[in-house]
């Protein structure tokens, strides 16, 4: 309680305080202190001070601990963030006050249907975009039923546009003027125009980039419909849209699929009868000189100090992307625009028309081909304000190994270190197009001179269960 005290009559004086220079971290808004955004979401004020006091002095492993109110990232509350945070003290958050008190409009619920077949479909994206700058757009997902619910937007006139990838919609926008009450817009139906084939060539375990994979459909006693083709990106991987055929509402039925070497004009391998369905998120793999396989959908984990295997959830609308230090500023906004891809800051990019894993996956495909990037994954959620950088590992080596050790294993796996931090050594790969930051964990990670590795992170997270 004292502390409490001293830090309210230290908050007295802020406009002092405001005077400083302090730099506060990516991702950090002392706008709001208090999570979810207390009674007063609109204005830094006393219920945020009450947050802060209840942080202080906590650091990243507490309970108490605040990401919000650890203003430098350092992975303490302590007084250079009561600085910053005074700093803030009164000021009122940009925006309308009917968008900082949504959450209290909860009544207004905007709802509708979406089906596809005259079924119920499942994970459509619905932006409610605001025609005359009421508010910022507004994204949900039908259900399992096929039904979404926007709720608290803010009054004012709304096109409501539905998004999946590969697919066209009737109709495509929907229009209305949310006032105070309730409403229920009219169905929309979604209908498949085209796939995506998410395919990976290797040779003797080793990713085959820069080869021609080529998709035929091949039906018996019909002409074959195709072919269609793509090459394969740092990863191996190719990604390759295939048109839905006249008549048809999906896209199953069994390919010839076949890799083809272009600087010799060699084919390198052909596959008969590979079955495809439609909406199948498994990754298809063709190994040169054996069978065609397929594995599941990957998935985003790292082990963490404690050999503890960390969750995640991966974004079907956001990628993190860090570009080459020496791109031209304008080719790189003409790559953005061609992709429908929109800074929001801090590497993180946002697909601004197509939505879902299909669809993240083929901007991945292109931002690799492009030769602009030196990384990119999808934007991955590791619980509540928890944030990571899609190039930088974090290794801590066991204490027999010795510096040359470390140089000489630096080299080895073409990593450069950045710094060192609390005997962590912070470091950058140099190839993370062909693998990204997890792979590369997940390789290195029982390396005999490592204890452990993993992504650059920080805030909270949770653990898997076992």
């Amino acid at each position: 309680m004292k502390l409490f005290w001293v830090l309210l009559i230290a908050m007295m004086p802020s406009v002092g305080f405001a005077q400083q220079d302090w730099r506060v971290g990516p991702d950090i808004s002392l706008h709001i202190t208090v999570p979810n955004g207390g009674q007063t979401p609109c204005v830094v004020d006393f219920e945020d001070f009450i947050a802060f006091v209840q942080a202080y002095g906590s650091t990243s492993d507490d309970q108490n601990y605040n990401f919000r109110a650890d203003t430098n990232q350092d992975g303490t509350v302590n007084f250079p963030d009561f600085i910053a945070f005074a700093g803030q003290f009164g000021k009122s958050m940009a925006g309308t006050s009917d968008e900082c008190r949504r959450p209290f409009r909860t009544h207004v619920q905007i709802s509708g249907e979406v089906i596809k077949a005259g079924r119920p479909f499942e994970n459509v994206w619905i932006d409610a975009v605001p025609v005359d700058g009421v508010g910022s757009v507004q994204l949900e997902k039908t259900d399992s039923l096929g039904v979404f619910k926007h709720v608290g937007l803010a009054r004012g006139k709304y096109a409501f546009v539905p998004n999946q990838f590969g697919y066209v919609f009737t109709p495509d926008t929907l229009w209305t003027t949310v006032e105070d009450t309730a409403a229920v817009l009219p169905t929309v139906e979604g209908a498949l125009s085209f796939g995506l084939m998410d395919i990976q060539v290797i040779r003797d375990s080793v990713r085959v980039p820069n080869v021609r994979v080529s998709v035929l459909k091949s039906v018996a006693g019909q002409q074959a419909e195709g072919p269609w083709t793509g090459m394969t990106d740092p990863s191996g991987v190719s990604a390759i849209r295939i048109p839905v055929s006249d008549g048809a509402s999906d896209l199953m039925g069994t390919y010839v699929v076949s890799v083809i070497d272009t600087t010799k004009g060699d084919l390198l391998d052909a596959w008969m009868s590979v079955p495809i369905q439609t909406a199948d998120t498994r990754r298809l793999v063709l190994d040169i000189g054996h069978e065609a396989s397929y594995v599941p959908e990957r998935e985003y984990f790292f082990y963490d100090w404690n050999q503890q295997k960390v969750a995640c959830e991966v974004s079907d609308s956001r990628l993190r992307i860090r570009f080459y230090d020496d791109v031209d500023v304008n080719e790189k906004m003409m790559l953005l625009d061609r992709l429908g891809l929109q800074d929001k800051g801090d590497a993180v990019f946002e697909l601004r028309h197509d939505k879902g894993r299909f669809a993240v996956l083929e901007k991945m495909y292109q931002l690799k081909r492009s030769g602009l990037v030196r990384s990119v994954t999808p934007e991955l959620h590791f619980g509540d304000d928890r944030v990571y950088w899609p190039d930088h590992v974090v290794i801590r080596f066991k204490d027999e190994a010795s510096e040359d050790d470390i140089a000489t294993f630096l080299q080895d796996v073409g990593a450069s270190l950045i710094q060192i931090s609390a005997g962590n050594h912070e470091v950058l790969f140099a190839d993370l197009l062909s693998q990204d930051v997890f792979e590369v964990c997940e390789k290195y990670r029982t390396h005999p001179l490592i204890a452990y590795m993993y992504p650059d992170l920080r805030g909270r997270y949770r653990l898997l269960k076992p």
